[in-house]
């Protein structure tokens, strides 16, 4: 029986009819916490549904609920403790890497796990890895634990994120190749490295931080793995490639290949997408 049915079942007596549709059908679980979205009218249910979703699954110990949109250049999530362990420190596992953090102050998107996994398929051995926005590593280290890569660079901004992020370089072994920097990388300190540049933040990385993308690229070539909040309809896409292929232009260099990727979608209008562009000098 699907989970919303289960719930649905057991809440049958609880919840006022009406309700019974609106309980959650889908959403993530990190480690051993469920963060659920709750529909307005299911607010003063809250505590009733994170306990019956720690009773009915094996897999669920903690349940949290957003609150409001994530926060600030630092990505501070909205969420606060609904049923089950108060402890917001979970241990993740997926694509045979491992991943701690704090589900309550970090953001860990499991909707972009086909995306860790278009990146694993990407990253070639031997190849260096550029990552601008690395949180807890939550985009690349899963490619730097499936490939014999050489180095994988990794700044980023939030001290806790920070922490987390040397602790799961550790936890998967990563000590002797990743180079992990914090501070803003508006002042990344290195180009011409990088067989492949992640600049994953949404909306969009700034100007700035996409000058220092592309310049960050090796110059015989490299990947620039652009991600985006872009309106669903094809002419912005088109808009989208357009303006990153000028911004390539006017440092120099040249557009040889480009891709475009839905990661999730965001809402009735937006999808996450990456933009993946080969740059050459």
């Amino acid at each position: 029986m699907r989970l919303k049915e289960t719930l649905k079942k057991q809440l049958e007596e609880e919840l006022p009819k009406n309700l019974l549709p609106l309980l959650p059908s889908r959403f993530p679980i990190i480690g051993y916490a469920a963060l659920i979205r709750l529909k307005e009218a299911l607010y003063p249910y809250g505590g009733l549904i994170g306990d019956t979703l720690v009773e009915v699954s094996e897999q669920i110990e903690s349940v949290w609920t957003f609150t409001g949109r994530t926060k600030g250049k630092r990505r501070i999530p909205q969420i606060k403790w609904l049923a089950g362990k108060k402890n917001p420190e979970v241990l993740h596992k997926e694509y045979n890497t491992l991943f701690t953090l704090d589900v309550s102050r970090l953001t860990f998107s499991p909707g972009n796990t086909g995306e860790r996994g278009q990146i694993i398929r990407m990253v070639e051995d031997d190849q260096t890895l550029v990552d601008l926005f690395a949180c807890c590593g939550n985009l690349t280290l899963p490619a730097a634990v499936n490939n014999s890569i050489s180095t994988i660079w990794m700044m980023e901004i939030n001290p806790l994120a920070y922490h987390y992020l040397l602790e799961n370089i550790y936890l998967n072994d990563l000590v002797n190749k990743a180079i992990p920097l914090f501070g803003d990388n508006h002042n990344f300190p290195v180009e011409n490295i990088g067989d492949h540049v992640f600049l994953g933040i949404l909306p969009q990385p700034d100007l700035k931080q996409l000058e220092i993308g592309i310049n960050a690229l090796k110059k015989q070539g490299g990947w620039l793995h652009y991600h985006t909040s872009v309106e669903k309809e094809a002419k912005e896409r088109e808009n989208l490639t357009r303006d990153i292929t000028e911004k390539v232009k006017q440092l120099g260099k040249e557009v040889i290949e480009t891709t475009f990727d839905v990661v999730k979608g965001l809402s009735a209008q937006f999808d996450h997408v990456v933009l993946r562009m080969f740059v050459v000098d």
